[in-house]
């Protein structure tokens, strides 16, 4: 009578222990997403080489990649959670969609529109002239010529 009831006393610890180590490394696993898009201009053109970061200030984690020549990005394993996706690119102004949301083991896809951005561009020219603008005379010492 005192054997069965051991051997069930084992049983059922050993059928905890097994459940407590699958709870144990299920708690382990993190939770990952992702997210995809595409980039475009105004006019709905595939924008290649823009730079797109995602950031989750949560949690201090910001990732980086680069628009494909189809205007395509993917950026893989994210942890569950809301982020800011900035697009940047030369000649565009840049472009920041808020709360994007990863949720497990999904892809989350956003579509970015950039805005053809002002260029900006400054020619500076320094040079002593030529010409003396008071009298009409070369300013190079060596050739004092009166124009007429």
């Amino acid at each position: 009578m005192i054997r069965p009831f051991w051997r069930s006393v084992a049983q059922c610890c050993l059928v905890l222990m097994a459940a407590l180590i699958c709870m144990v490394s299920a708690s382990a696993q993190q939770t990952l997403g992702s997210i995809n898009g595409t980039v475009v201009d105004a006019t709905g053109a595939a924008v290649s080489g823009a730079t797109i970061t995602v950031t989750n200030a949560g949690i201090d984690l910001s990732r980086s990649t680069t628009s494909q020549a189809t205007g395509f990005f993917q950026i893989f394993n994210l942890p569950i959670g809301d982020y800011v996706v900035k697009v940047t690119h030369s000649g565009f102004e840049t472009t920041q969609l808020d709360g994007v949301s990863v949720q497990e083991a999904r892809a989350t896809t956003v579509k970015a529109t950039l805005k053809v951005g002002q260029v900006a561009e400054s020619v500076e020219v320094t040079a002593n002239p030529l010409l003396n603008a008071t009298d009409a005379t070369m300013a190079i010492p060596s050739m004092r010529l009166k124009l007429q």
